[in-house]
């Protein structure tokens, strides 16, 4: 409780060295993100390292990165820290995530994925500067981590346009069947009682 208390009051300072005059929810959301990130590794020097790669490579005349964009990158980059990658490389692919205008559910969706595919990375499959490379470009957080593996392992063949096959429909109707035909009345004999 200790510990959460101080990452909670650091977070706190960092975000009132961000944005001074921010109050309500907003910036309390980013507190708390802020200081989750803490408790998951990041000190408060590779945040202010963070902010000052993003805004020295942002373009001029952009506003200055908000605390909500600040408390997500964070969070993203204690993704790249707890998959043990190079903290320099993580914070170089969240600098450029918030540069090119990603959204705060985005940059930390990219955290997330890169931890999912720590294997890759460790094992030179994929590389931070290349997905920062790739961010550069302008490629969109929904097709970063677009690969044929990742197409057959998370969409399923039916979804894929390239295995679309023309299929009959799911069942044929069952034929009708014919109406009962209807018994014709007897001549009466005369013998019925």
């Amino acid at each position: 409780v200790r510990q959460m208390a101080t990452n909670l009051e650091t977070a706190d300072r960092l975000v009132r060295e961000i944005e001074p005059a921010s109050e309500g929810a907003g910036r309390a959301a980013s507190v708390t993100l802020l200081a989750e990130s803490l408790g998951s590794g990041v000190t408060p020097d590779e945040v202010r390292k963070l902010r000052k790669v993003a805004q020295a490579t942002s373009s001029a005349g952009k506003p200055p990165m908000s605390a909500e964009a600040v408390a997500s990158a964070a969070k993203g980059l204690s993704f790249v820290k707890e998959a043990g990658l190079p903290v320099p490389e993580g914070t170089a692919v969240m600098a450029e995530a918030v540069k090119q205008g990603f959204r705060s559910p985005e940059i930390l969706d990219l955290g997330r994925e890169v931890k999912r595919r720590e294997g890759d990375y460790r094992a030179g499959r994929a590389s931070l500067r290349a997905l920062r490379d790739a961010i550069a470009r302008g490629d969109r957080p929904d097709r970063l981590f677009r690969d044929s593996r990742a197409e057959t392992i998370e969409r399923p063949a039916a979804t894929r346009p390239e295995a679309q096959v023309d299929r009959p429909a799911a069942r044929p109707e069952a034929p009708q069947r014919p109406e009962q035909p209807v018994r014709p009345e007897r001549p009466s004999t005369g013998r019925e009682r």
